[in-house]
C-alpha cells in the first residue's frame, strides 16, 4: 500500500510536527508561527465576499489569471505558503516528502485563517490552494503516474 503524504486534518499535521523525530529549529518556528496566527486572525467570522482559487498544471496560466482577476475584481491576492512562513520554504523543500507536505499543509491552514478574516471586507483570489498540495503529495508517492 502506498502511503500518500496527504494530511486529512489539522490534528494529523500538528501531531506529526510535534513528534520528537522531526523536531528541529525550523519545525519549532513553524509551529510557533501557526500558534501566533491562531490569535492574529479572527476565527469566528462569516465570509461575505468572493473567494476565487485558480488550480491547474504548472505553466497553465494560473498566475496570469490570478493577477488579471485580482486587478479586474479588486481582490486581495493571498499566496501559499503564506508570507509569514515563506522564509522557511527552502529548508522544508529539502526535507523528506512527509515533512515537506506537513509544511505546505500547515501553510494552507494558516492561509485559511487569514482568508476568513479578509473575506469580511474584501474578495480574495489565490493561485493554488488545497488541491495542489494534495495532488503534489499523491504524485510524489506514486509509481503509477507517468512522467
Amino acid at each position: 500500500m502506498v502511503a500518500y503524504n496527504v494530511y486529512k486534518s489539522l490534528e494529523q499535521i500538528l501531531d506529526y510536527l510535534r513528534e520528537p523525530s522531526v523536531q528541529c529549529d525550523e519545525v519549532k518556528e513553524l509551529l510557533s508561527i501557526y500558534d501566533k496566527s491562531k490569535t492574529r486572525w479572527t476565527s469566528d467570522v462569516h465570509p461575505v465576499k468572493l473567494f476565487l482559487v485558480f488550480e491547474g498544471l504548472d505553466g497553465s496560466g494560473k498566475s496570469t489569471m490570478t493577477k488579471l482577476a485580482s486587478k479586474k475584481l479588486s481582490c486581495v491576492q493571498v499566496v501559499t505558503p503564506p508570507d509569514c512562513i515563506k522564509h522557511l520554504r527552502n529548508y522544508f523543500d529539502e526535507c523528506e516528502p512527509k515533512l515537506r507536505r506537513a509544511y505546505y499543509s500547515l501553510g494552507n491552514y494558516i492561509a485559511a485563517m487569514e482568508i476568513r478574516t479578509i473575506l469580511q471586507t474584501r474578495p480574495v483570489v489565490m493561485d493554488r490552494f488545497w488541491h495542489s498540495t494534495a495532488a503534489y503529495a499523491i504524485a510524489e508517492s506514486s509509481d503509477d503516474i507517468p512522467s
